[in-house]
């Protein structure tokens, strides 16, 4: 029952979450069919002692429902399974819904206007302007909303006005307040799949282009809407993302997205920050290293607001960055205390190999070899990054504990592994091709070889593709003063 769409659902939601489910399943106006409650309480059990819900036989789904001695049908059993999920989708719907605010008032509205309840109208109409006072700022979904809302409330006052009902019309017809809007959020979602088009540009060296782009970008600088804060935000990221190196436009988006990152959902919040961080990160791997600096602040303002972890999950790439850009600050620490903690939120298949290698990092800069020797030998990593740097790192290890014969064997094991893989480049493994040659060349020079070490410093010098360059020349510069 593996790949049954309402087990790949289950899976994803909390303990929180599938309680609710469960209630929900409970209530007679959603669900008043017992076999499905039957068959979620197997899954959940399952989920709850830590089994794979994957793994339980349809046929003993169908035994505890309808009893052993029902023959199993495996028509029934597909079209109960489907049933159930129909049921998962309309609770997650309702959760939507019940998160969003204003969504709900535009439903009620329109609940209202197709049965004729237009008594109520009027203290409705109160509670939508008072929720507008409550939350004037927001993400561009927020002002497609209140034109939606702003809409309703003219269709109802022109409905007052139709059955005899005094209407002043000059302060009904709200026509601007809508076009506003409808305009904002129109910018802004134009302005956000700019944004994300120039990153995907950059990344997979695309010449993509949206037509029309550049009124829209005069639109978000006019008067009438730059102070907008989805808007001013999505310009700011497309102008930083456009002209490289723009610190000063760099630092403006910043103070605004500190003050009003809590106005967007925790999908947007989080798109948001890749953003800002991947500008962050090139600006750090091109020798501004204040960017750097830059990066881990906003991973901690990530961690600290709850936008990094999603659904109880972050994902291994974004767990060893952090630890990275922490460990680049000198922040041991830090860095560790955040690997141990949020090690609970990686997936546990690849849990162990990313703990045990990002504090690999952390023990190697702390000097601690004989701790990275023995966080990375025990671990098995399927990942090509992390096996190639994981052997980088024990490359430095056993060099500095002088542990020759360890050394000259991984050395042998690193080059038939790069040999082997398939899905680097040649230029890309080329680095690591020659940090094997020139670690070969040095333990072959003696101390009092002066010519060869430095002949061999000025060769890795001017080598250009060289992974852990400057360790590797600080080794011979060792050797040389010795």
């Amino acid at each position: 029952m593996k790949d049954r769409k309402i087990t790949k659902a289950l899976e994803k939601l909390t303990v929180y979450e599938l309680n609710s489910f469960r209630k929900f399943l409970l209530s007679p106006y959603f669900n008043q069919n017992e076999a499905f409650v039957i068959f979620f309480d197997m899954l959940n059990e399952a989920k709850r002692t830590g089994k794979d819900p994957g793994q339980i036989e349809s046929r003993d789904v169908w035994a505890r429902i309808y009893g052993a001695e029902s023959p199993y049908n495996d028509v029934k059993f597909r079209k109960l399974s489907s049933d159930l999920f129909a049921l998962f989708e309309e609770f997650i719907t309702q959760k939507e819904l019940d998160n969003d605010g204003s969504e709900k008032l535009r439903l009620l509205m329109k609940a209202y206007t197709n049965r004729n309840l237009s008594d109520l109208f009027g203290s409705l109409i109160h509670h939508i302007e008072y929720n507008k006072k409550l939350h004037q700022n927001k993400n561009a979904e927020h002002y497609l909303n209140m034109y939606n809302i702003e809409r309703a409330i003219m269709d109802i006052n022109f409905h007052d006005n139709t059955i005899g009902r005094k209407v002043e019309m000059d302060k009904v017809l709200n026509v601007e307040e809508m076009s506003y809007n409808l305009d904002v959020f129109f910018i802004a979602e134009k302005l956000r799949s700019y944004c994300t088009l120039l990153s995907w540009n950059q990344t997979f060296k695309l010449n993509k282009k949206i037509i029309g782009i550049d009124v829209i970008l005069k639109l978000a600088q006019s008067p009438f809407f730059k102070d907008y804060p989805p808007i001013a935000i999505y310009y700011l990221i497309s102008v930083i993302k456009s002209h490289e190196g723009n610190t000063e436009d760099y630092y403006k988006l910043k103070d605004l997205l500190i003050a009003n990152l809590h106005h967007f959902d925790k999908k947007e919040s989080k798109d948001l920050l890749d953003l800002v961080i991947g500008y962050c990160v090139t600006l750090g791997n091109k020798g501004m290293p204040e960017f750097e600096r830059e990066a881990f602040e906003w991973y901690k303002l990530g961690l600290k607001n709850d936008i990094i972890i999603r659904d109880e999950h972050i994902s291994p790439t974004t767990f060893r960055n952090i630890a990275f850009y922490a460990i680049r600050q000198g922040e041991y620490d830090w860095a560790e205390t955040y690997i141990l903690d949020y090690a609970q939120f990686l997936d546990p298949t690849v849990r162990e190999s990313n703990v045990n290698f990002s504090l690999a990092r952390v023990e190697m800069n702390k000097k601690n070899f004989k701790k990275v020797i023995q966080l990375l030998s025990t671990t098995e990593y399927k990942e090509v990054f992390q096996a190639l740097l994981s052997r980088t790192l024990l490359l430095a290890s056993y060099f500095e504990l002088n542990e020759r014969d360890s050394l000259e064997s991984l050395l042998l094991s690193f080059k038939l592994y790069l040999d082997r893989e398939k899905t680097y480049t040649k230029q890309r493994k080329l680095q690591y091709y020659n940090l094997i040659k020139h670690t070969k060349t040095l333990l072959k020079i003696n101390k009092k070889e002066k010519p060869k070490l430095l002949k061999l410093k000025q060769e890795v010098e001017n080598s250009e593709a060289v992974v852990i360059k400057n360790w590797l020349v600080e080794k011979i510069e060792s050797l040389i003063i010795a």
